[in-house]
C-alpha cells in the first residue's frame, strides 16, 4: 500500500513538472516577440527564417505591437540591434510599359525587389535611371541608350539596403527613335522650407516641336502650341484635387511611416480650352523619421501638423496643431518644455555674435495640451498667443517627452508660428540650415540682412561647403547608405 502510494507521488510530482516546464516555455516565447508600432493590420504570413534559426519578428515594416506588446526592460534596445546582420538585396523583375518610345516620350519603369527572408525589406531605397523610386517615369533617354554600365552610355536599378547593402542591374533595353512629341510637359517638385512632408508641386509646358513637313507644305504648323487652363493632381496617396494654376502644395504627413522610405508617382493631368490633354509624373521620396528613429534609437516619435492660426476680438491668436503617433496603443505625454522666440534674436544675429537661445519653461502637458494620454488618431490641441505676455513673440517652440503603455520612451516637437512673419525669419526659425547659411552670409558681407537671392549665390560660391545637410538630393545610385537621424538638441 505503501509502494502505490509513493508511486502515485511520483507520478504527480512529474506531471507538475511537465506543467511548469510548459508553462515557462510559452512565457519566454512570449517574451521573445519583440515587435513594436504601426498604422495597419499586423501581417502574419510567414517569414523564410535566417541561417536556420527562427525570425527575431514576423516583418521589421510592421511596427505594432501584437498584444500587450514588447516590454523593454531596463534602458530600451533599438529593434535595429535585434535584427540579423545585413544581406544584400534582390532585384527580382525591372519592366517598362514601352520597349520603344520617343526622344522626349515617357516611359514607366517598374522595380520589384526584396531582401532574403524579408527582414530588411522596410530598408530598401531605389533608383531608376537616376530617379527616386521603384516606379518611375524617364524621358529623355539618349539615342544610343541601351541597358549597360553608365560609362558606357547604359542607364543602371539600383537597389539599397541596410548599412549600404546594394544590388545593381542594367535597365532593359529601350528603342529611343530619332522622333519627337509635339508638345512637351513637365512635372517638378521641392520640400517646403522646413518640412519633410509637404511638397510643392509645379506642372508647365517646357517645349513646343513644330511640324516641319506642314510648315514647308502649307506654311504653317499643324502642331499647334499646348495652353493649359485645367489641372488635375493625383498624389497617389488617395488623393486628387483640380486647379486652374500649374503650382499645388500637398501635405502627405499622414503617410504610414511603416519603412525607411516612403515613395509616390504623382500625376498631373493638363487640360487646354479645347479639352486636349497632356501628362507629365514624378516620383517622389519621402524619409519617415517615425521608423527611423525608433528602429534605430527605441524611441516613438510624436508627430505635429499645425494648422492656420486665427484670432478673436481681444487680440488673442490661437494657432491648432494636432498631434498624432503610429504606435498600436495610447502613448502618456510625461513633460512638456517651451521656448518662446522673439523676432529680434534672429534679425540682429550673425554668425560672430549668435541669436541667444530664449529661456526654457517646464509646463503640465494638461495645462499646454488639454490632454497627457494621446492615441493614435490623435489629439487637436489649441496654442494661444497671448496679447501682453506674448506681444513680441513671433513663435513657440514645443519639445514633448513621454513614454508608450510599454515602457518605449516617446519623444516630438513641434513650433507654433505667429501668422504675416517675414519670411526669412520664418525660414531661419524652422530649417536650422537655412538659418546657418543666413547668419554665415550675414557675416561674410558684413549686412544686418540678407535676400535669399544673396545667400543662394553665396552657395554657388561654396560658402557652405562644410556646414551638414539634412537632405544630400539624389546620391550616386546603389552606393548610399541611409543618412543617419541627427542628435536631437536635448533641452
Amino acid at each position: 500500500m505503501h509502494f502505490m502510494s509513493s508511486r502515485r507521488n511520483k507520478a504527480l510530482l512529474a506531471l507538475a513538472g511537465f506543467a511548469a516546464l510548459a508553462l515557462l516555455s510559452w512565457f519566454f516565447q512570449r517574451e521573445e516577440q519583440a515587435v513594436p508600432l504601426s498604422a495597419g493590420p499586423v501581417d502574419t504570413s510567414p517569414v523564410e527564417p535566417h541561417a536556420g534559426r527562427e525570425p527575431l519578428w514576423q516583418k521589421p515594416s510592421m511596427l505594432a505591437p501584437r498584444g500587450p506588446g514588447p516590454q523593454p526592460s531596463g534602458e530600451p534596445v533599438p529593434p535595429i540591434a535585434r535584427l540579423p546582420p545585413p544581406a544584400a538585396p534582390v532585384i527580382e523583375e525591372v519592366s517598362a510599359d514601352k520597349t520603344s518610345v520617343c526622344f522626349n516620350e515617357d516611359v514607366l519603369v517598374t522595380v520589384k525587389a526584396r531582401t532574403p527572408g524579408g527582414a530588411d525589406d522596410a530598408f530598401l531605397r531605389y533608383r531608376v535611371g537616376g530617379e527616386a523610386g521603384p516606379v518611375v517615369s524617364l524621358r529623355r533617354l539618349s539615342l544610343s541608350s541601351k541597358g549597360g554600365l553608365p560609362e558606357r552610355g547604359g542607364y543602371t536599378v539600383s537597389v539599397t539596403g541596410r548599412d549600404g547593402t546594394h544590388a545593381t542591374v542594367p535597365l532593359p533595353d529601350i528603342e529611343v527613335k530619332d522622333c519627337r512629341l509635339p508638345n512637351e510637359f513637365e512635372l517638378v517638385h521641392s520640400l517646403e522650407p522646413g518640412s519633410g512632408d509637404v511638397v510643392r508641386l509645379t506642372a508647365s509646358p517646357i517645349g513646343h516641336n513644330p511640324d516641319i513637313d506642314s510648315f514647308l507644305a502649307k506654311g504653317r504648323d499643324e502642331n499647334p502650341r499646348f495652353h493649359p487652363v485645367r489641372y488635375v493632381w493625383s498624389f497617389d496617396d488617395g488623393t486628387t484635387v483640380e486647379t486652374t494654376e500649374g503650382t499645388v502644395v500637398h501635405d502627405f504627413s499622414a503617410r504610414a511611416q511603416t519603412a525607411l522610405y516612403s515613395y509616390f508617382l504623382v500625376r498631373c493631368e493638363a487640360f487646354d480650352a479645347k479639352g486636349d490633354s497632356l501628362g507629365a509624373s514624378k516620383a517622389l521620396e519621402l524619409k519617415n523619421p517615425a521608423f527611423e528613429v525608433f528602429m534605430t534609437k527605441g524611441t516613438v516619435r510624436l508627430l505635429a501638423q499645425p494648422g492656420p492660426a486665427t484670432a478673436d476680438g481681444e487680440g488673442r491668436l490661437t494657432v491648432p496643431v494636432r498631434l498624432w503617433h503610429q504606435w498600436g496603443t495610447p502613448i502618456t505625454v510625461k513633460a512638456v518644455k517651451l521656448r518662446r522666440h522673439r523676432g529680434l534674436e534672429l534679425q540682429h544675429a550673425d554668425e560672430r555674435n549668435p541669436p541667444s537661445r530664449p529661456a526654457v519653461e517646464e509646463l503640465f502637458p494638461d495645462h499646454v495640451l488639454g490632454a497627457s494620454r494621446i492615441a493614435s488618431g490623435g489629439i487637436l490641441t489649441q496654442i494661444q498667443f497671448e496679447p501682453e505676455r506674448d506681444r513680441e513673440v513671433v513663435a513657440k517652440e514645443f519639445r514633448l517627452e513621454g513614454e508608450t503603455a510599454e515602457g518605449w520612451p516617446v519623444k516630438g516637437s513641434f513650433m507654433a508660428i505667429r501668422p504675416g512673419l517675414d519670411p526669412v525669419v520664418r525660414r531661419m526659425l524652422v530649417d536650422g540650415e537655412w538659418r546657418s547659411k543666413v547668419l554665415r552670409a550675414r557675416a561674410h558681407l558684413d549686412k544686418a540682412d540678407v535676400t535669399e537671392k544673396e545667400v543662394m549665390d553665396l552657395e554657388g560660391e561654396g560658402l557652405y561647403v562644410e556646414l551638414p545637410r539634412a537632405f544630400r538630393g539624389t546620391p550616386p545610385p546603389g552606393f548610399s547608405a541611409p543618412v543617419p537621424v541627427a542628435q536631437a538638441e536635448e533641452w
